[in-house]
């Protein structure tokens, strides 16, 4: 038997780290270290050994953990829930891949070649997608070579050999731990950082890769992906769908701190204000989709504030507070599974408590996502009447203002960037974000009309955003016809021909109409929802699409042409001064008044006091534990009375008789090669008193004479079973009363 379990265990556990590394991303966001690999190999192990299991020990086995993990379900509070289920999710995924490959296995079992064709079929896929420029994991390549090495072996053996033995798995199981020794080689071996130059196969290759290419491109694979529809959700991708349906979840949870929560005191507003969380940001528009080419390591939102902050100082030092002011925002995602880091406008690229990185202006955590965390921001208060004047004013400032801004946020920016870095930056937002789309003769002629007479490129922006926002908004525009293959024939049709869409549609038109005035511009996704109060819960239909367009000076700035979207947000701002060269406004402005991330603090010093175990989350699963276990002996119980009780009298006597035999087997007490039952009984009286034996003398005739079987042999049988038992437990049970026999 133990040959057999490893010999299935040799296919199925390749099977199941190939599929589960390929499938990874899927599960679990970031690296899956070696915990995760592990897991899929003890799980394929543990799958194969409950195969060969007996149906009452596989009820056991598998019934125990599934009431230890739904008792601790039932016990635990809803956040608790929540975290545990997405952290622990990708151990069912992997459990259900493991249980399909031992599934497979047993299916493809009695033909070895449908092993190695299966194997084939791998390899042959790997080498598609290397060909295509698809990194694959050493990982996947490395599980997929086992699978097939086994099952070659096992096909070559069977041809190979005249008188082949067929004992099942007996030769592979033999030979697998050379080969084990070097697969373990190879993935301990560190990949080198740069492959080998296979030039003959290149050359081999370069033929059979360009009519590969030419097949691929005949059948035209962007069609097998279905843009008709897509459910409302931050996906991080960058098309346009035709329709959206609403599947709405909770996606997040929030925390503001008090005064900048959308109708705290001071609010002009009091039915609150639109809250944006920047996702992802991009770049690049083709006419059908987005695409994000810039990848660099600039600290983009830094900079960004470092420039809004010194344009402030520069324009009205005296009243700063009338335009800008710090707050937090506590931030849970129980519904998302993403690295990327969710950030209103304005916010410091850190994240509390969380290694972070930043990439094209886009934040994302280090490894795999953050169930909470906390985002240190500024606002802006857009509906000042001084801030339209400000931002229209093309204030430029100097390397005073911004060492100014460095030495009130540097201490919680981390650092202060220099004149020349600002300048570096301000060339790669042009360089970027400004590819300017050409316009049809009849579109031109509708902006030249529509932006006539605008003062600066803030009033081109908000013109551009009412002349979108009064456009149809409709979740169902339909897909975009085949005529839109570039960004003038994109603006032809939503804002001329069709005249409406979604989000999207809105803020990729924004976009491109910036660009097409000369103003740099980019498309983002994420989270968008009005905020009324300190707490607030953003559903997954709460999803959104935007344009940030970039004015030098105020830096990056959100518009909202979306149509119904629009409100704008602030405070009430104190009475404009005259200048008296204090930075009593500036420091009160951009000093942190505290709030989310004090209060998730307090959550975090509060959490740890309840990190102590509950008892109720060890007595209550094993209380069902312990529940399980005699419900399924009761149920047992009566399982085998009611089949007893049908059983013929013969039927009787051989099952008692059996049930006798194995307990003697407790006593050490088995029958031997070549031993008769009377021989068996005389043994087995040196150690028992007789009585307690008489049952072999029934089974011996049982078995050798077609003798009628008495209601008395019946009684007999079932004493010396109860016999046998009582002696067992009172011999071998330290707590058993009476004494020995």
């Amino acid at each position: 038997m133990m040959t057999e379990v490893i010999g299935e265990l040799i296919y199925v556990m390749p099977f199941c780290l190939a599929v589960s590394a390929a499938l990874g991303k899927l599960m679990v966001q970031g690296e899956r270290g070696v915990l995760f690999y592990a897991a899929a190999a003890a799980l394929s192990a543990a799958v194969v050994s409950f195969g060969h299991l007996k149906t009452k020990t596989r009820i056991i086995v598998a019934g125990i953990p599934v009431v230890v993990i739904l008792g601790l379900l039932a016990v635990c509070d809803a956040p608790t829930r929540d975290e545990w289920t997405d952290k622990g999710l990708w151990v069912m995924w992997v459990l259900i891949i493991a249980i399909a490959s031992f599934l497979f296995e047993r299916i493809v079992k009695q033909q070895s070649l449908y092993r190695l064709i299966a194997g084939l079929l791998g390899v042959m896929l790997i080498i598609v997608l290397m060909l295509r420029g698809v990194k694959v994991e050493k990982m996947i390549v490395i599980p997929v070579l086992a699978y097939v090495t086994a099952a070659a072996a096992e096909e070559l053996d069977r041809h190979w050999v005249k008188e082949r033995n067929l004992k099942s798995f007996q030769h592979v199981v033999f030979i697998y731990p050379f080969l084990l020794a070097a697969f373990i080689l190879l993935t301990v071996t560190k990949v080198p950082d740069k492959p080998y130059d296979w030039g003959f196969v290149k050359k081999i290759t370069a033929s059979l890769r360009t009519r590969y290419e030419i097949i691929v491109q005949s059948l035209d694979l962007k069609r097998s992906w279905d843009s008709k529809e897509a459910a409302i959700g931050f996906s991080g991708n960058g098309g346009i769908a035709g329709s959206l349906r609403l599947k709405p979840y909770t996606a997040l949870k929030i925390a503001l701190s008090g005064d900048n929560a959308g109708s705290g005191r001071g609010e002009k507003n009091d039915k609150g204000y639109r809250l944006y969380l920047e996702g992802k940001s991009f770049d690049t528009f083709d006419g059908r989709s987005w695409a994000k080419n810039d990848r660099s390591d600039t600290d983009y939102k830094t900079l960004d504030l470092f420039e809004t902050c010194a344009a402030v100082l520069k324009y009205d030092p005296d009243n700063v507070q009338n335009y800008i002011k710090s707050a937090g925002c506590g931030i849970e995602t129980p519904g998302i599974r993403t690295s990327y880091v969710f950030t209103p406008f304005k916010a410091l690229p850190s994240v509390t408590g969380q290694d972070t990185s930043e990439s094209g202006g886009d934040v994302r955590f280090s490894e795999g996502k953050a169930l909470r965390y906390t985002v240190s921001y500024y606002r802006l208060n857009r509906s000042y009447e001084g801030f339209e004047a400000f931002a229209g004013s093309g204030v430029d400032f100097g390397k005073a203002e911004l060492e100014r801004a460095g030495e009130i946020l540097g201490s919680r920016a981390g650092r202060a960037p220099g004149f020349e870095e600002l300048i570096g930056y301000r060339n790669r937002i042009n360089e970027l974000y400004c590819e300017k789309p050409k316009l049809s003769a009849e579109l031109r002629d509708l902006m030249d009309s529509e932006l006539s007479g605008a003062q600066g490129d803030y009033e081109k922006l908000k013109r551009i955003e009412k002349l979108l926002s009064g456009l149809q908004y409709t979740l169902s525009p339909g897909e975009l016809p085949e005529k839109v293959t570039d960004p003038q024939s994109f603006l032809d049709y939503v804002i001329l021909e069709k005249k409406g869409g979604y989000c999207t549609h809105f803020a990729t038109a924004f976009v491109l109409l910036a660009r097409a005035e000369g103003i740099p511009a980019r498309y983002v996704q994420g989270y968008s929802a009005i905020v009324k109060t300190g707490k607030a819960e953003i559903a997954s239909d709460r999803a959104h699409a935007w344009p940030e367009a970039y004015i030098k000076g105020p830096g990056w700035l959100g518009f909202e042409p979306s149509p119904g979207f629009l409100r704008e947000y602030g405070w009430e701002t104190e009475k404009p001064r005259e200048s008296t060269v204090s930075d009593a406004s500036a420091i009160r402005a951009f000093e942190y008044e505290g709030g989310a991330e004090d209060k998730t603090k307090e959550a975090a010093e509060a959490s740890e006091e309840k990190s102590l175990p509950d008892p109720k989350l060890i007595l209550l699963p094993l209380a069902f534990v312990l529940l399980f276990i005699l419900l399924f002996a009761a149920t047992d119980r009566i399982v085998r009375k009611l089949r007893y009780s049908r059983m013929n009298e013969r039927e009787k006597l051989l099952t008692n008789c059996r049930r006798n035999l194995r307990l003697l087997r407790r006593f050490g007490i088995s029958p031997g090669e070549g031993e008769t039952l009377s021989e068996l009984k005389v043994r087995a009286g040196e150690k028992l008193p007789s009585e307690m034996l008489e049952f072999i003398g029934l089974y011996e005739e049982l078995s050798y004479s077609p003798r009628l079987i008495l209601p008395r042999d019946i009684s007999v049988s079932e004493a010396c079973g109860k016999k046998l038992f009582r002696y067992y437990l009172q011999r071998f049970n330290p707590l058993a009363k009476g004494g020995r026999f």
